[in-house]
């Protein structure tokens, strides 16, 4: 269905509701100064009302949901083109990147109640694809700048948050865990003594500053939750 016939829906909806709201007004007025009993009089229009105010309520969220998913992916291939291409930390943060996917989320949230319907149903699975393959393009670009001396660390701190809120954090972990060990592996170093003073001489600066990284967005995780 199209997002112009369901707005002639809600308008139908709406009126019908309208409709019954006059009618328990009208009803209420004229017994109101009665002995009868109000509620079993208004039992044959109040769960009809309930239901059309639910449905309402349900294809007014889809079609906010809808249009603000829509846009925000529009705009993120406007961006980075069809492929994704985010080249490095910065980009993330200035473009907004992950204030568009957390209003993704958002939009997803007020639709889960609905989860069942349809046409819901279709639009979580499109939304999370979108959220999903942008994600998938920002995680290498973050393993790829820790222990970069010259990111900034409240960027990094940032991003941290993102990801454990967005994706499995035992997966993040994991990954987060198997590339420091990779950036500090002795392997490549062999007998060359000046290469390991100098990767000693740096590894106690990393450590810091991965230890403030992760400690600052797990605090901030921990308040939010």
């Amino acid at each position: 269905m199209s997002n112009d016939n369901f707005k002639k829906t809600l308008e139908t909806i709406f009126k019908i509701s309208e409709k019954i709201d006059n009618i328990c007004s009208d009803i209420y007025r004229n017994i109101e100064q009665t002995n009868m009993d109000v509620v079993k009089v208004f039992e044959p229009y109040i769960q009809p009302k309930k239901n059309l105010d639910k449905l309402y309520n349900l294809y007014n969220s889809f079609l906010k949901a809808q249009e603000t998913i829509s846009n925000s992916n529009q705009h993120i291939r406007e961006i980075y083109g069809e492929n994704i291409n985010i080249k490095n930390i910065n980009e993330i943060l200035e473009n907004n990147l992950l204030k568009i996917l957390r209003n993704i989320k958002e939009e997803e949230d007020k639709l889960l109640e609905y989860k069942g319907v349809k046409i819901v149903d279709s639009l979580l699975g499109k939304s999370n694809l979108i959220k999903n393959n942008v994600i998938e393009k920002i995680l290498p670009v973050y393993f790829e700048n820790l222990m970069n001396k010259e990111t900034d660390e409240e960027k990094m701190k940032e991003i941290s948050l993102f990801l454990m809120e967005f994706t499995d954090q035992k997966m993040f972990l994991g990954k987060y865990s198997n590339s420091i060990f990779d950036k500090i592996s002795y392997e490549d170093i062999g007998t060359d003594k000046k290469l390991l003073l100098e990767r000693t001489n740096y590894i106690e600066e990393d450590f810091k500053k991965l230890t403030n990284t992760m400690k600052g967005s797990w605090v901030i995780l921990m308040l939010r939750s």
